[in-house]
């Protein structure tokens, strides 16, 4: 019964036109922990054709929710045309491999294929090669 909830709203939110949200907020209303707003955000990204999002997509694939769940994996299949089983009807071991299969894809073959660069790396410094810089002791006013 959710997953059939989950497809009626995932399949009515897909039909209706929305104010595509920025990148952070879209993160975060995918990573909330109400299943209705992560469907609801996952039709926006399917119907903005935002292939950026992919990864955040199948980190659901693994979500506690199997509405989510199904609708991650009816997200993933829009944005790319790929389907490797159904993850709401896996148990949490299936659906762990289910994951990586998903991710190794990406990297191999997904991102290039959709044309989204690969994240930058950070760059850390350590702790012994930070320069300070020092404009003196400091004048107080009225002194």
């Amino acid at each position: 019964m959710r997953v059939m909830t989950a497809l009626v709203i995932g399949l009515s939110v897909l039909s209706v036109a929305g104010c595509p949200l920025g990148r952070e907020a879209t993160v975060a209303q995918l990573r909330t922990d109400n299943p209705r707003v992560q469907c609801d955000t996952i039709a926006q990204v399917a119907r903005d054709n935002d292939k950026t999002m992919v990864p955040e997509l199948i980190d659901l694939l693994d979500a506690p929710d199997e509405g989510v769940r199904f609708v991650a994996d009816a997200g993933l299949h829009r944005l790319t045309g790929k389907r490797f089983g159904r993850p709401c009807e896996l148990d949490a071991e299936k659906r762990a491999a289910n994951v990586k299969q998903w991710r190794q894809w990406w990297e191999t073959e997904g991102r290039a294929a959709a044309g989204v660069p690969a994240p930058k790396a950070e760059v850390k410094t350590p702790a012994s090669t930070k320069q300070t810089t020092s404009t003196g002791p400091s004048k107080e006013r009225g002194s």
